[in-house]
């Protein structure tokens, strides 16, 4: 297989999306894109974002939920397509290199994702080219045209207003007076963050299991109050799932999460997760 040999750090802030980080990494390493090394751009990608496969997914309190959300997403998705490439089936008919009416039915699981990689590579190269484009009001800018009877610039200029010489005085009042406008109109309320525990969503999500023999992903985020929340349920369950506490089922590919538990799991949780 072949090796790679660049290891980014990056910042996430520099990137437009998981896809545009993914298409980076296969530009400096020169990959086909009908041909991706899966492991290797796996590690990579995840080395880059800062997770370690190996050692589980950091619960850091540094770690930004908001701006890393679709980065996690995009590496559960790596991790999938991975672990179906490393399966026996696969692999068998990989180095048989085809050619049986059996090996022709198994899909490349990379498939789905070079095409998402290709349709955005499109995008972003028609964007890069609009933005090269002379732009109304960055690179050009418009004057207002004369009308048939106008014979002179004067004539547009008369419907500006004149102006007038003002000093820090009259700024100031001008400003203080349209603070208390709004003010008078707006209502002012402190809004406290909340934070959440990938512990604590450990424990709801197993103590649901007392009621429920199994529940999807979808059932335990429909009630999510933010994106921080939202994504602290998903790393609930990629942890959970390391720790063999669950079973994650998809009927297909990017469809809905089933989590059953694993038997005797509820028993032993916590002291597991403490």
């Amino acid at each position: 297989m072949q090796q790679l040999s660049f290891y980014p750090k990056v910042s996430l802030e520099a990137y437009d999306g998981p896809l545009d980080l993914l298409l980076t990494l296969i530009k400096k390493n020169k990959i086909n894109i009908y041909d991706i090394p899966i492991v290797e751009i796996t590690r990579q990608y995840l080395e880059a974002i800062g997770l370690n496969e190996n050692a589980g997914i950091p619960l850091s309190e540094t770690f930004n939920l908001d701006l890393g959300g679709d980065f996690i997403v995009m590496a559960a998705q790596l991790i999938y397509i991975k672990s179906v490439m490393l399966l026996p089936k696969y692999d068998a008919a990989n180095e048989d290199g085809g050619g049986g009416e059996e090996d022709a039915d198994i899909e490349d699981p990379r498939a789905e994702l070079t095409d998402m990689l290709l349709e955005y590579r499109k995008v972003k190269e028609m964007a890069d080219f609009l933005n090269n484009r002379p732009i109304l009001g960055r690179d050009v800018f418009g004057i207002k045209m004369l009308k048939a009877d106008e014979t002179s610039l004067e004539k547009v200029s008369a419907d500006i207003p004149a102006s007038f010489d003002a000093n820090i005085f009259i700024l100031s009042k001008y400003f203080y007076g349209k603070m208390a406008e709004a003010q008078n109109r707006i209502n002012i309320y402190e809004v406290e963050r909340e934070s959440f525990s990938v512990k604590e969503k450990i424990t709801e999500i197993m103590e649901r299991f007392n009621t429920a023999g199994n529940i999807t992903f979808s059932e335990i985020v429909k009630n999510s109050r933010s994106r921080d929340e939202f994504f602290t349920y998903f790393l609930a369950l990629l942890e959970m799932a390391r720790l063999v506490l669950i079973n994650l089922k998809q009927l297909n590919l990017f469809g809905d999460i089933y989590i059953t538990p694993v038997p005797g799991s509820l028993a032993g949780y916590r002291s597991k997760i403490a």
